[in-house]
């Protein structure tokens, strides 16, 4: 007895630090840690008091948080990456199989299928699928693409007690512009003077959105296949009562203000075209594809997308400098039935649909008389 209460207080007292090793079973390697790439066992030991873990990160296991991370949007896997350092650990490592599935649904517009996706990640991102995610533009379908267009506009003048050397009172008009994409192609675009929170409930419902009116309802694809920031959108309008349809334009550049964003479209050229369904049937295919090509944008309407001089006498309506404001092609058409609009192209603005109620975009003039765009 003697010996062996000897032999337990010496151990207690002369303990080595190699001793902590000894009956310490090494967890097997999770099979999902080759997959993503992710040092789960460091992650595991980033945060290493007890005490201070919520009962969250006590009872699952990593395995369990990466299943569930798997299911996130890329919106919410960013969010919870900032919750603790073992969640930022596990999201920020991963580079492969939290976002592959992510690129593929992101990209789908661009590329042709997935292993295309996959073959472009593997040639020009080396296998990084996080790295594409994030320098790589794409089309968000998870909320709305708006833009603020302000303009004067003179109230009229009374009847009696009036001259032309009294000054007219003036107001500013307010009215947005929303585009919708889709996954499958589909876009949708409306003009309204409603702020974002009313149009959001007839935006986010596509069968509301085909029944209203107002809502123009078209396609949008690629201008140039080696160029992923050009995007042409379009729609087309039936009037029974002429015979003619009347078909809308966007050019619109995609850019991104933050890293991975993809949340601004600049307005590169907004026309409207009439055409005589009649006429066009008589019309072979090259010339359809010619009459195409007369109305794309010029080299130079791209490239003046990045002169804000240019930008700001475009909104006053001057082709050029020292054209007096109002001095624009506002609606009249030309021979061909087109008409090159001015005004109302500012920059779109992505919001998510969870911020649609809140977005400072819902203020009124009395509020905010200008929007930054950025």
């Amino acid at each position: 007895m003697e010996a062996r209460r000897h032999s337990s207080m010496s151990s207690s007292f002369f303990s080595r630090p190699w001793q902590d090793l000894y009956n310490v079973s090494v967890r097997v390697p999770s099979p999902l840690a080759n997959d993503a790439k992710c040092d789960f066992m460091n992650a595991e030991d980033v945060d290493d008091d007890e005490h201070n873990k919520s009962k969250i990160l006590v009872m699952l296991h990593v395995d369990a948080i990466y299943e569930v991370f798997k299911r996130l949007s890329p919106r919410d896997l960013v969010r919870v990456s900032t919750v603790c350092k073992k969640w930022h650990a596990i999201v920020q490592h991963s580079t492969k199989s939290l976002w592959q599935s992510h690129c593929e649904r992101a990209f789908r517009f661009f590329d042709v299928n997935g292993e295309e996706t996959r073959k472009r990640c593997a040639e020009a991102y080396s296998n990084n699928y996080k790295k594409m995610f994030y320098e790589r533009n794409r089309i968000r379908t998870d909320g709305l693409y708006v833009s603020r267009n302000t303009y004067v506009k003179a109230c009229a003048r009374r009847e009696i007690g009036t001259s032309k050397k009294e000054h007219r009172p003036a107001r500013v008009v307010v009215y947005y512009r929303y585009f919708r994409f889709l996954e499958n192609g589909e876009w949708y675009s409306k003009t309204s003077p409603e702020p974002v929170r009313v149009v959001k409930r007839t935006m986010y419902d596509g069968k509301k959105a085909n029944e209203d009116s107002s809502v123009n309802v078209g396609w949008y694809q690629l201008d140039e296949k080696e160029k992923e920031e050009r995007i042409h959108c379009q729609s087309a309008k039936m009037k029974p009562e002429s015979g003619y349809v009347t078909t809308t334009h966007f050019w619109v550049r995609l850019r991104s203000r933050l890293k991975g964003g993809s949340d601004r479209l600049d307005c590169v050229k907004l026309l409207l075209v009439d055409e005589d369904l009649d006429a066009n049937e008589v019309l072979d295919e090259e010339e359809i594809t010619e009459k195409a090509k007369r109305i794309l944008p010029t080299e130079e309407n791209w490239e003046s997308v990045d002169d804000y001089e240019a930008l700001y006498r475009r909104n006053l309506g001057a082709e050029r400098q020292g054209v007096a404001p109002g001095a624009y092609t506002s609606g009249h058409p030309n021979s061909d039935g087109q008409r090159d609009l001015q005004r109302g192209l500012n920059t779109l603005v992505f919001i998510p649909w969870e911020e649609c109620e809140h977005h400072e975009l819902n203020k009124d003039i009395s509020e905010m008389d200008f929007y930054i765009t950025g």
